[in-house]
């Protein structure tokens, strides 16, 4: 009886060693995953807080107020080149669209549409092939890789050539430094090799009806090409900012109330946190 009784009591105290130690290690991972929950919230209060800070500054009052001024300032730029509000609804759908498809500033892709589509008349396109065109420059313009002030000054440049009728000169130079792959689509569009841009420009050779032609030829490849390359971080900001430029815009075109858009915008932004 005594052995059975020994055993007994050697066997309930290994399973009370082993319950003991079981239950010190839950609760030494208990505590590992209340420090890592711990460690989690204060990650996540930090980045709630970085968001509220963002917010205040894309909200905020001067802000808010920048982008109802810009919208309405491209809005005013289309309606010297269109006719109607039917023309008009169009070129600034066309040209948000295009923006949001390459992560380009929407006011610098404005820019192009509006050069090409004062001047459709003169080189014999719709409204149609002016959206195509812009949307070929500013596909070439993102894959050249510059920075956005060069790829804002190539953009200016063309533009400015496009206004004079001829690429030569600080405006070829321009865009072979700083839009290669818009110089290149050219070359190939016109059937020569980049190298003969230059004497070409010098000649005069390169007039708005053969920039017109050559970009429409190379549509389709330069959206091949497009395809293969990646949005950079940089360009990403972009999509952020049409959209609050679009969404402000409208906003107040519909209501006039951007005051009280502003107040509550800011008001959110105040209380993100």
């Amino acid at each position: 009886m005594s052995t059975k009784l020994g055993t007994l009591t050697l066997d309930l105290v290994a399973r009370v060693s082993g319950f003991t130690q079981g239950m010190n290690q839950a609760s030494t991972s208990a505590e590992r995953e209340m420090r890592r929950v711990e460690n989690s919230v204060v990650s996540v209060d930090g980045l709630i807080k970085k968001l509220a800070v963002t917010a205040g500054a894309t909200f905020s009052v001067a802000q808010i107020t920048n982008y109802a001024d810009g919208y309405t300032g491209m809005v005013n730029k289309l309606k010297l080149v269109t006719n109607g509000q039917g023309q008009l609804s169009t070129a600034m759908n066309d040209t948000h669209k295009i923006a949001q498809a390459t992560a380009s500033d929407w006011n610098g892709v404005l820019d192009v549409y509006t050069k090409f589509q004062g001047l459709s008349k003169r080189l014999g396109i719709d409204q149609t092939e002016v959206a195509r065109i812009t949307e070929t420059v500013t596909k070439t313009v993102a894959m050249s890789g510059q920075s956005a002030a060069a790829s804002e000054a190539a953009l200016l440049q063309f533009g400015q050539a496009l206004n004079t009728g001829f690429l030569r000169g600080a405006e070829l130079t321009s865009v072979l430094s700083q839009a290669p792959a818009l110089a290149k689509a050219l070359a190939d569009g016109m059937g020569v090799a980049i190298g003969d841009l230059k004497k070409l420009g010098e000649d005069g050779k390169i007039t708005s009806e053969v920039m017109r032609d050559a970009l429409l030829k190379m549509s389709s490849s330069v959206d091949a090409e497009y395809a293969k390359t990646a949005t950079t971080v940089a360009a990403s900001f972009n999509l952020i900012k049409n959209e609050t430029i679009r969404a402000v815009g409208e906003f107040d075109s519909a209501v006039g109330a951007s005051k009280k858009f502003v107040e509550g915008m800011t008001l959110l932004s105040e209380n993100m946190d």
